[in-house]
């Protein structure tokens, strides 16, 4: 797979963020059945990120997801599917 990172980074003219959000297939991996095919987003996060100019941030709220959602056992994913719910997008934004 292919990500366009030098476009990107010659698009921007001054500074710019990336929000990379990690599927619960990715921050709750424990949790899956055991055989269950996942792949390893993590080293699709620092493909992305060492591939970025320094002028754009990098954010992956992966750590604190994976903290929330397995130290402290908020569902921070709705259980139907892989997007975030509230306590999720919540604990992205600290």
């Amino acid at each position: 797979m292919s990500f366009p990172c030098e476009e990107l980074s010659a698009s921007v003219r001054n500074t710019a963020a990336v929000l990379f959000v990690p599927t619960a297939s990715a921050v709750l991996s424990d949790k899956l059945p055991a055989g269950c095919l996942n792949d390893d987003q993590m080293k699709t996060v620092e493909r992305v990120k060492n591939g970025l100019d320094e002028k754009i941030s990098f954010i992956c709220p992966y750590e604190s997801l994976k903290y929330a959602g397995v130290e402290e056992e908020l569902q921070v994913f709705y259980k139907t599917d892989h997007h975030w719910n509230a306590n999720g997008a919540a604990e992205a934004g600290r």
